[in-house]
This record gives C-alpha cells, sequence and structure tokens, in this order.
C-alpha cells in the first residue's frame, strides 16, 4: 500500500492512500491566500 503525504503550505496536507484523497487544513475555506478553495474539490 502506497501512502503519500504533500506539505501544500503552512499547515495543510494532501495525504493520498491507494485511491483515496484527503485534504488536511484547518484554515482552507475564508482563506484568501489558499491555493484551492473548497468548493473546487470534489470528494
Amino acid at each position: 500500500m502506497a501512502v503519500k503525504l504533500t506539505w501544500l503550505a503552512h499547515s495543510g496536507f494532501v495525504l493520498e492512500v491507494q485511491d483515496n484523497v484527503v485534504l488536511i487544513d484547518p484554515f482552507l475555506r475564508g482563506n484568501p491566500l489558499a491555493p484551492y478553495q473548497p468548493t473546487i474539490l470534489t470528494p
């Protein structure tokens, strides 16, 4: 099983385990400096 952890910035991470992707960021929504907004991300 392959696990990939990518640091986005500050405290944001993307965790990828096989075909599953988890976005971890305590300040994603409402952050004008975030490279992605939750409205463009799909589950």
